[in-house]
């Protein structure tokens, strides 16, 4: 079997139930010893958190807020503030740029746009009359 550039690969599981593509010209753990070079996968987006609070024009933590992240393709994720009005979205995908807004029945909000390199803490929202 080749990988498209007639390096010759084989499917491989180790030992320690690593599975991946193997091409020759490396060694890897266990008998019999055979010569091959692991094939790196390219790097995916972690999963990162995104958080912060939802505040009165006061200063006062909102609680039952509707906090809506969206991505760039429209899809969106919705999470409710706590009693403090703290929210957090976990699993969300670095690299990507997001709007966060908020619905509240009491108070208007500015939506922020967010690119999401790692976990971002204190994305605050403060209401307005």
């Amino acid at each position: 079997m080749t990988d498209g550039s007639g390096i010759a690969t084989a499917p491989a599981l180790l030992a320690n139930g690593i599975s991946g593509q193997y091409a020759i010209n490396a060694t890897i753990p266990g008998p019999p010893r055979r010569h091959l070079r692991r094939l790196m996968s390219p790097p995916s987006a972690a999963g990162v958190s995104v958080s912060g609070r939802v505040l009165t024009p006061d200063g006062r933590g909102l609680r039952n807020a509707r906090v809506v992240l969206t991505d760039s393709h429209g899809v969106a994720r919705t999470v409710t503030t706590s009693s403090f009005g703290t929210y957090q979205f976990d699993d969300v995908a670095a690299g990507e740029t997001y709007v966060i807004g908020v619905v509240s029945k009491l108070y208007r909000f500015s939506s922020q746009l967010v690119t999401v390199s790692d976990t971002l803490k204190n994305v605050d929202f403060i209401g307005q009359e």
